[in-house]
């Protein structure tokens, strides 16, 4: 006979044992766990007046122990090993592999296996934002076809963190390839970036993605960027406008809150002013000030959201020959999918 408290925190024990193995997702604690419950709760029966309980407590300290000693030893296996997830869902792993033919010419960089490139140049674009400059060997390109990223890894605490990013640097840059990142509060790996020193490296692995970009495809493009969405946006605007076969007349809203969280602004104005028959962009904020839209002589600044109303205004959404591409938060890009189908433009990609 035994004190029923003391057997109470005994299985108590072995049922918060039970949920750490859960917590870890580990099958093996599991079932020691259950085993040490099991065992305990078994060996507990009541006498006939049920006024005792009887419980083998040393075979449920020995069950509830080994639980803890492999608990120990997995933590100590998870941080020498630690789990490498891809967290870039929108590609699989056959794009990835499908695209190793679309490598170009002198590409060093490989979609199957990661490489380390030093970081050259840090270049703050804003408090919140950075440009970061990496090196290549031998006046090399990145090579990176049109419409694809590569993915960045770095290890943080124990396990292995993985971001998309997209080079905003021209695809025929020698020596060099340039990533704009805007840190998070609760971004892991673009807070990871933010305390990078010039010299440092960075392990990349690409071209990941599946857009394929054809020349003369549709005669009106849209294109709709938030945020830090600018940067794969950019890269197709660049190569379009620098095809000498593409002739297609494109549209691009950029929406932000705030003036200064627009990126890139100067690179997109030269765009717009070199291309004037061809690309119009126009800067919506969320919260800008009507100083902010008198500073603009021409139609190419809006408060609010991108809207229906918006669109029609600026894009020729009769035209029988049109598609849109789209980057930023998935609650935006969701939202104005609804409101391009109902305008006609079934021709959509999502980066």
């Amino acid at each position: 006979n035994n004190n029923i408290n003391n057997n109470r925190c005994i299985i108590l024990t072995a049922f918060t044992e039970s949920l750490l193995s859960i917590l870890y997702r580990s099958l093996p604690f599991c079932l020691w766990s259950h085993h040490a419950l099991i065992t305990g709760f078994r060996t507990i029966q009541n006498d006939e007046m049920g006024s005792h309980i009887s419980v083998d407590k040393h075979d449920l300290a020995l069950a509830a122990g080994v639980n803890c000693l492999l608990l120990a030893f997995y933590l100590k296996w998870q941080q020498d090993h630690p789990s490498d997830p891809e967290e870039d869902a929108s590609s699989s792993l056959q794009e990835r592999w499908n695209a190793c033919d679309m490598h170009a010419d002198g590409c060093i960089i490989k979609p199957q296996e990661y490489a380390e490139f030093r970081l050259k140049k840090i270049v703050t674009l804003s408090p919140d934002t950075r440009l970061y400059r990496f090196e290549l060997p031998d006046d090399k390109t990145l090579g990176l076809p049109v419409g694809r990223h590569v993915t960045a890894r770095a290890l943080i605490g124990s396990q292995y963190v993985t971001r998309p990013y997209t080079p905003v640097s021209a695809p025929d840059a020698k020596g060099h390839f340039d990533l704009v990142i805007k840190s998070y509060p609760m971004g892991k790996l673009s807070q990871y970036f933010m305390h990078l020193k010039e010299g440092d490296s960075v392990s990349l692995k690409g071209p990941i993605g599946s857009y394929k970009y054809i020349p003369n495809e549709f005669q009106h493009v849209l294109m709709i960027a938030a945020g830090s969405g600018i940067t794969p946006i950019l890269q197709v605007l660049r190569h379009m406008v620098n095809s000498r076969v593409e002739t297609a007349k494109i549209t691009l809203f950029y929406q932000n809150r705030f003036e200064h969280d627009i990126l890139l602004k100067d690179v997109l104005d030269e765009i717009a002013e070199v291309y004037a028959d061809h690309v119009r962009v126009i800067y919506v904020l969320s919260q800008g000030t009507p100083e902010w839209m008198q500073q603009s002589k021409t139609k190419t600044r809006a408060l609010g959201h991108i809207s229906t109303q918006l669109i029609q205004d600026h894009f020729p959404c009769d035209s029988k020959s049109k598609a849109a591409l789209m980057c930023g938060p998935s609650g935006l890009t969701r939202h104005l999918k609804d409101t391009l189908t109902k305008l006609g433009i079934t021709h959509m990609k999502v980066f």
